[in-house]
């Protein structure tokens, strides 16, 4: 995630990284991790600063330039985001040890996402979302725009 939009979200609205770690629930220095590019904010919390600031993942991941936030999407359904998952392998005729193998982890995990078990990690879905040009607000259900508007 670029922490450059990160920061420059969370600072139009005038909010401190302790003001919005509160807002989300989670350490300052958690969220400074996420703003510093350290480590990727998960997918469900990703929702909820889009929600706060009013805009898309897209445009926070520079995946799009239209800042307009979708909608406002209180949980994530893993089962539909599995769904979403399995018909961007679909269209591209991926077998899911093949995405594995592009991801670096196992068909096991890729299977876990695709049924709905677990949510797809952030990391991943931003990597298959830059691959095949697919939206990640479509993914998680935000957005019922399924490709990236630049």
């Amino acid at each position: 995630m670029n922490r450059n939009r990160l920061l420059y979200i969370r600072e139009m609205k005038d909010l401190s990284q302790s003001e919005m770690a509160k807002k989300l629930g989670i350490t300052k220095g958690t969220y400074a991790m996420y703003e510093l590019n350290m480590k990727f904010m998960p997918l469900k919390t990703l929702n909820q600063v889009c929600n706060i600031f009013g805009v898309n993942i897209d445009y926070i991941f520079y995946l799009s330039e239209n800042k307009e936030g979708n909608s406002i999407m209180s949980n994530i359904d893993r089962i539909e985001t599995g769904q979403r998952l399995k018909a961007i392998l679909d269209e591209n005729e991926l077998s899911q040890s093949q995405v594995a193998r592009f991801l670096n982890t196992s068909q096991s995990t890729i299977s876990a996402y695709i049924s709905g078990k677990t949510l797809i990690l952030t990391a991943f879905a931003l990597q298959l979302a830059q691959k095949y040009n697919f939206s990640i607000d479509w993914l998680i259900g935000r957005s019922d725009k399924k490709y990236i508007n630049k």
